[in-house]
């Protein structure tokens, strides 16, 4: 799917609807974070997910080389105050 097809499929869905994964049967996670990675595809994430190859991080992101485990954005509204 291209990012035209997506962006058609969603305009005809409820605009505040929480946009969820499919993933062996149930609905796995939240879609949370987008972005374009350094291999050029859109990626659609959760907070929080681990992404070990270079290629499937964002363009801004560190390698795996520099990073071995680089994770997405945490979800900020759900920590704890210090």
């Amino acid at each position: 799917m291209t990012t035209r097809e997506l962006i058609t499929a969603l305009s005809s869905m409820p605009q505040d609807a929480t946009v969820s994964v499919l993933f062996d049967g149930e609905l796995r996670l939240d879609v949370n974070v987008v972005y374009e990675s350094k291999g050029g595809e859109v990626v659609i994430s959760d907070y929080d997910m681990v992404c070990y190859s270079t290629d499937s991080r964002p363009k801004d992101a560190p390698t795996e080389d520099e990073d071995r485990y680089w994770s997405t954005e945490s979800d900020k509204t759900n920590l704890m105050d210090l």
